[in-house]
């Protein structure tokens, strides 16, 4: 009976809502499988269905479910939150809460990525870097997501050492100095055409010159490209000619205090001074399909520092390997 409902649901759903299925028990399968559900961790999106092949999902009172793998021992649990769900049309992109302060716009996300897949070059965020001269001024890029990344200041190897350091392959630290004459870190990153590139930046709120009450709440879910808000970061899935610029502390004319553009469109042009310390992570780079960027992707480096996105980098080919493959091939060449 319930397989002969769940192949007619084309036809249940013109009833609209004046009828009752009654049940006893836990929800038929065909009520619940189909729901879709995001991990708060990692944030893979799948029905429950799937989830269930491979987790052991345990409910919980706040409406959330915790998932702990089933065949592989050593990984962390994740959080998942539901996903509403019923026949609202594609471009529905209104966004729903998720829970624990996070709100994510689901069908924002992937109706801005239709077209497009996941760029095989392997990007890190370090490695675009790599391919970023630094020349003292705006740092264009050759053959990376990024037209342009420049970052300001010295390099340090942890917070307050130097103006930024790298947390991971992925995650730029900037510092945040307080008194003297130091300056705090800043960065400026414009989006190359051919590419989406998802970034978050998370923000500490100790600063006192109110950013976080003020600017920070321009950025919504209610915009398209703010794929996820929490309490203290955003997510935004940026385009070519979009552009995200971040000066910690006001110290660098050429870069605006806080500026973020995403498809297209104005979401803030601050000018409060953030006054903390601020982490910038690239979380995945994808390809137009129909047009892809001119001169293809990799770089020099970029596609060889490391895997895709997430936070905790990757391996891959040092930079330093390929420097010195390249100078014993010269060495062999001029003999």
């Amino acid at each position: 009976m319930f397989e002969d409902f769940e192949n007619r649901m084309g036809f249940w759903k013109n009833l609209g809502s004046n009828f009752t299925i009654q049940y006893s028990g836990d929800a038929p399968s065909f009520m619940t499988d189909s729901e879709m559900w995001q991990s708060m961790d990692s944030g893979t999106t799948q029905t429950l269905a799937a989830w269930e092949n491979g987790w052991v999902l345990t409910n919980n009172p706040d409406g959330t479910i915790t998932a702990n793998p089933k065949y592989t021992s050593g990984l962390p649990s994740e959080t998942l939150t539901k996903v509403p769900v019923g026949f609202a049309p594609p471009t529905n992109t209104t966004p729903t809460s998720a829970g624990g302060g996070v709100v994510v716009a689901f069908d924002n996300e992937a109706n801005l990525l239709d077209g497009y897949e996941v760029d095989s070059a392997g990007w890190t965020l370090q490695g675009i870097n790599l391919d970023c001269p630094d020349i003292g001024a705006h740092e264009k890029c050759d053959g990376t997501p990024f037209e342009e990344f420049t970052i300001r200041g010295t390099e340090g190897t942890a917070m307050d050492d130097g103006r930024w350091w790298w947390v991971n392959a992925n995650t730029l630290g900037l510092t945040n100095y307080d008194g003297g004459s130091k300056k705090s870190g800043a960065c400026e990153i414009h989006i190359r055409e051919g590419y989406m590139v998802k970034l978050k930046v998370r923000f500490e709120t100790a600063g006192e010159y109110g950013f976080m009450e003020d600017s920070f709440t321009d950025i919504t879910t209610d915009s398209p490209g703010i794929i996820a808000k929490d309490t203290d970061s955003f997510t935004a899935l940026m385009k070519g000619g979009d552009q995200l610029s971040i000066d910690i502390d006001s110290d660098w004319p050429e870069t605006a205090r806080f500026y973020l553009k995403v498809q297209g469109a104005d979401i803030t042009d601050s000018n409060d001074s953030i006054d903390d310390e601020v982490y910038v992570t690239l979380e995945e780079v994808y390809i137009d399909t129909e047009n892809p960027p001119n001169g293809g992707g990799g770089g020099l480096f970029g596609g060889l520092t490391g895997g895709g996105g997430g936070t905790n980098g990757g391996s891959g080919i040092s930079p330093l390997v390929v420097v010195g493959g390249i100078a014993v091939i010269g060495i062999l060449l001029l003999k």
